[in-house]
């Protein structure tokens, strides 16, 4: 009995071992309720109207992010990126993989959501922005004339692409200092 308890309090094998043990346990039991549940999710059309609803918590963020930069004299460029769901880009071979193993992934609907709501957040930040008086930049089109790849997965951006964001990017912000510049 004494060997025991001082190899589990002395011995990181042993309390590795315990500690698989009882994680074992206790995912074989949310399996097991998890395979007795009968829950059934929401149709699509229920999961986009949730999702429509949510969109306000992204313009919330950013105006509550906005009044806090604003307190310190900062000021801010708030941006909606590309994404490979609402992108308009020619795609090459890979980036048609990638979307398609996105699509896999996620599921059609989700995509058909993405592509839908998408716009709406655009249209939404777009009007904020200008009662609430921060910058907003789209930067969903960015890829629309590009002919080399720009995505490396549903999201995320070859150096190409993050160029072309950065090229776009300084086209917006040098505009706004050439007009800062310009004023009294």
């Amino acid at each position: 009995m004494f060997l025991s308890v001082w190899l589990v309090n002395n011995s990181a094998l042993c309390r590795m071992m315990r500690d698989r043990i009882r994680d074992r346990a206790g995912e074989h039991n949310r399996m097991k309720r998890a395979a007795a549940a009968t829950i059934s999710a929401p149709g699509p059309s229920v999961q986009y109207e949730v999702a429509l609803k949510k969109l306000d918590v992204y313009k919330h963020t950013i105006q509550q992010f906005h009044r806090l930069l604003n307190l310190d004299g900062v000021q801010d460029v708030f941006t909606l990126q590309p994404e490979i769901a609402v992108s308009r880009k020619q795609f090459g071979d890979t980036e048609t993989k990638i979307f398609d193993y996105y699509r896999r992934l996620e599921g059609e609907a989700s995509v058909y959501g993405f592509q839908r709501l998408y716009p709406e957040l655009n249209r939404r930040l777009s009007t904020d922005s200008q009662r609430e008086g921060y910058r907003f930049v789209d930067l969903t089109n960015v890829f629309d004339d590009m002919t080399i790849q720009a995505f490396t997965d549903y999201c995320h951006l070859t150096p190409a692409g993050n160029h072309a964001v950065a090229e776009a990017l300084f086209k917006s912000l040098s505009a706004s200092f050439r007009e800062k510049a310009a004023a009294p």
